[in-house]
């Protein structure tokens, strides 16, 4: 018999300085100003409550966060599926989606 897992995991952002210098520019770098729009209209909390994530033992992202991938790629012009991972490995993307502390507690 299967045992039901009822613990959720919510998403839950990370404040990113607003600092810029030429070497840590990235090219996604207004990324940082539209993501704090999106958290101002309560985006990921809506997404959290409308697909809660359930953690199993393979899960490492949470739903909310693939979206605001998805979402956030779409914003800055990512045009395929295939090259959001791309995307995602870039630091400030990390950092805002969450992503580098999940990734940092897996390791």
């Amino acid at each position: 018999m299967q045992v039901k897992n009822t613990k959720l995991i919510r998403f839950e952002s990370t404040k990113t300085q607003s600092s810029f210098s030429a070497e840590r520019l990235t090219q996604f770098g207004g990324l940082s100003v539209l993501f704090k729009f999106i958290e101002k209209c309560n985006i990921p909390e809506l997404f959290d409550d409308l697909f809660p994530t359930v953690k199993h033992n393979a899960t490492k992202f949470s739903t909310t966060q693939i979206m605001l991938s998805y979402l956030s790629s779409a914003l800055c012009g990512v045009k395929h599926l295939s090259n959001i991972e791309t995307f995602t490995r870039d630091t400030l993307v990390k950092t805002i989606l969450g992503l580098k502390s999940i990734l940092m507690k897996i390791l």
